[in-house]
């Protein structure tokens, strides 16, 4: 299957350069992940019922995701570990006081489900002085 990334790469690089989304360009653009999907299964788009194509455009506009990223920020080097989501803030505290960030914002980042909030609650435990019994946790 085609990953994320590489549709939003599709995306903002050839439709930015051509004028940007357009009703038309959404379509075909859905289709063609319909369809390259339905390559790899044969029955695909015989069984789709109803389809909600997204771009960027509609990601931003409709929940303020900035280039409709939905990672809260690229997975790229400069974004990764340490500067994630960005330097100085990469330990899930912030400057206020017991306020933490456990989103995809944060490291590991979007697409580890759940990696992200149980990293930042072992840092809230160990803040409390709390014993980590589990590395499950």
């Amino acid at each position: 299957m085609l990953k994320d990334e590489q549709i939003k790469a599709y995306m903002r690089e050839s439709e930015e350069s051509r004028g940007g989304w357009t009703e038309e360009k959404r379509k075909e653009f859905g289709s063609h992940v319909m369809n390259r999907i339905g390559s790899y299964s044969n029955n695909f788009n015989d069984i789709i019922k109803h389809a909600e194509i997204r771009t960027p455009k509609e990601l931003e506009a409709e929940v303020g995701l900035t280039e409709g990223n939905i990672f809260q920020g690229e997975l790229t080097m400069d974004q990764l570990m340490f500067n994630r989501p960005i330097p100085g803030y990469a330990q899930y505290k912030t400057p206020i006081e017991n306020l933490y960030m456990c989103g995809s914002s944060t490291h590991p980042g979007g697409g580890v489900m759940g990696s992200p909030g149980a990293n930042a609650a072992r840092e809230i435990l160990r803040d409390m002085n709390k014993q980590i019994e589990s590395h499950y946790i």
